[in-house]
Formats: structure tokens, C-alpha cells, sequence
């Protein structure tokens, strides 16, 4: 994953004629890839989203899958390994709430709403 995206950076760098990725270079091109600030793209974000949603009631990977439009070995393989990896998925409601207010999410009834998070 991560190389995939160091390869794209470098696209954006080539592109503009130039040798060396300067921050500014490789934040703008993660920006334009539809990566955010805290490392998540916008399938991170859904699937942390969606299971927020469920307000811990057991949700199957075939039905996650359905609703994100995503491949099941995907999701078990890219996706959920990363978001544990990097601080997206909490077991303790503590760290549920902190994880929540990381990603600029804040609970709004059964929805969550987004707070100065781009995506």
C-alpha cells in the first residue's frame, strides 16, 4: 500500500519536472489521491463509518462487503490490518470515543458526522 502511493507521489513529481519530492509535492499529491491528513483514504473512512453505525451489533463480512462495494479479501486483508495498524479500529468505548475524535468524528444520534475531515 504504501508503495503504491510512493510510486503515485512520484508520478505527481514527474509530472511537474521534478527530482526530489518536496513536502508540499507529496501532500498535495496524497490530497488529490483521496488520502487525508491522518493516513486514511476514503474506504478507511466508510468502513470505520459503517461500523460505527451498527453501534457494536455483530455485522457479517459478506454484508460489509455488500454495503462498501468491496471485495471480502480486500477488506480482510488491505483494509481492516491497516486501519488496527494505524489507529483506526479501538475495543475499549475509551479509546472508541478518543479514535472518533482523531478522525474529526463526533456522534450525532445513530449517525456520525465528519468535523474538518477531508477526504
Amino acid at each position: 500500500m504504501a508503495l503504491r502511493l510512493l510510486r503515485r507521489v512520484r508520478d505527481f513529481a514527474e509530472v511537474a519536472n521534478e527530482d526530489i519530492i518536496e513536502l508540499e509535492r507529496a501532500k498535495y499529491a496524497l490530497s488529490q489521491l483521496g488520502v487525508n491528513e491522518v493516513g486514511f483514504d476514503e474506504q478507511d473512512i466508510k468502513l470505520i463509518e459503517l461500523l460505527l453505525s451498527a453501534k457494536g451489533k455483530p455485522m457479517g463480512l459478506g454484508t460489509i462487503s455488500a454495503i462498501l462495494s468491496e471485495d471480502e479479501g480486500t477488506i480482510e486483508d488491505v483494509i481492516e490490518p491497516y486501519l488496527i495498524g494505524n489507529g483506526g479500529y479501538y475495543s475499549e468505548e475509551r479509546n472508541s470515543q478518543r479514535g472518533l475524535r482523531r478522525l474529526g468524528l463526533r456522534e450525532e444520534g445513530p449517525l456520525f458526522r465528519k468535523e474538518g475531515l477531508r477526504i
